[in-house]
């Protein structure tokens, strides 16, 4: 049984990142369990449970009232053998000291996920060391800007990547689905997407 937790205040981003990492693993031949909290005292208990210790976790860098290089070197404190994986939002090079410091394998441009998790980087950062280089992804281009979205935005991604459909979407946020296809063109455009599809997987 691999353990592998996330740890991101972000509900919207921590379900997302929870889902893709069900689905590269779910033809995997061994059995996974994925968890995930937006509380990092939470997750401090769950991930150093003498009985079942998490292998891999995935640390968003700016968490509430405490940073994610924290939380990991606690982590790393009462469990050494955990892998970390540290996620941001921000520009990487600005958490780079502070996340090969914290004894952090790689570090994630949260914008680039879709295009750097993968079944072979989970496996490969399970197999590494903590003497080995950290590894970063690149930020994002400078002129790529993202509006960010609003409430009810982030309600219809949280819903779609729940797999409920536009029709339960609709339903549930009280309008009708062509109010629902509206957000979905607001949202692909904000953040530069052009299919649905491609909007989720960011």
């Amino acid at each position: 049984m691999i353990r592998v937790g996330v740890i991101d205040n972000d509900k919207c981003a921590l379900e997302y990142i929870i889902s893709t990492l069900r689905r590269i693993t779910i033809n995997a031949n061994k059995s996974w369990d994925i968890w995930g909290s937006t509380i990092s005292t939470e997750a401090l208990q769950e991930c150093c449970n003498e009985t079942r210790k998490s292998n891999l976790l995935f640390i968003d860098m700016a968490l509430n009232g405490i940073s994610g290089t924290e939380v990991a070197k606690e982590i790393l404190h009462r469990s050494p053998s955990t892998k970390i994986i540290g996620i941001t939002a921000y520009d990487t090079d600005s958490y780079q000291e502070d996340a090969q410091n914290a004894g952090m394998l790689a570090l994630i441009d949260k914008s680039r996920l879709s295009s750097t998790l993968s079944y072979e980087f989970i496996i490969s950062t399970l197999h590494n060391t903590k003497t080995q280089q950290l590894r970063s992804t690149p930020p994002r281009q400078e002129n790529e800007e993202y509006k960010p979205l609003t409430q009810i935005e982030q309600r219809v991604v949280a819903l779609s990547l729940q797999s409920f459909t536009t029709r339960q979407i609709a339903e549930k946020l009280n309008v009708s689905a062509q109010t629902v296809f509206s957000h979905h063109r607001n949202i692909k455009k904000k953040i530069h997407k052009k299919t649905w599809f491609d909007a989720l997987q960011y």
